[in-house]
């Protein structure tokens, strides 16, 4: 008898047709670098890859408090080193951190994850803020991440299992 393995997506994009359009990661650590960022997508898509449960999504967003990495993924080939969009967040998470009264550089994971679900629901449901940035509206924009998002549903703290770790008799 096998042991399912379980992961977590911290939060997951569908779309009506239920499937994954957007996995975002969240990470509390700020001050690091792209290459930083390349390397942590690679080690999670190299861990979930063997999940046959885990859809390859239009996009992978690595949301740290002071820098967002958006990835299109060009399916079906994974690109291990494909260069990110690099987001500025302060225009979009500014707000709930001086709401909240806290330093971006102090927020708990937990805490962020919390902001973020807040903002991309906001998102998925309002669209882009009209005061917006003009580089941020424009990333967004032509990376194809609004119009990926339109009716989506937000889901967080997703558990997915690895089905290939459980034997037959433990799925019937």
């Amino acid at each position: 008898m096998n042991s399912a393995i379980v992961r977590i997506l911290d939060l997951v994009a569908y779309n009506q047709q239920g499937q994954i359009v957007l996995i975002i990661e969240v990470k509390g650590r700020t001050n690091r670098s792209t290459t930083w960022a390349t390397q942590l997508r690679c080690a999670f898509y190299q861990m979930h890859s063997y999940m046959s449960i885990i859809p390859s999504s239009q996009y992978f967003m690595l949301a740290l408090p002071d820098k967002l990495y958006l990835w299109k993924n060009k399916s079906p080939n994974f690109d291990p080193m494909a260069t990110p969009y690099e987001i500025n967040p302060e225009p979009f998470f500014g707000p709930y951190y001086k709401k909240a009264d806290v330093d971006p550089n102090d927020l708990s994971e937990s805490s962020f994850e919390l902001i973020l679900n807040s903002w991309i629901n906001v998102l998925v449901s309002c669209g882009l803020a009209p005061d917006l940035p003009c580089d941020q509206r424009e990333i967004l924009l032509q990376s194809g991440l609004m119009d990926a998002l339109k009716d989506c549903r937000i889901e967080r703290d997703v558990r997915v299992v690895d089905a290939g770790s459980i034997s037959r008799e433990e799925l019937v």
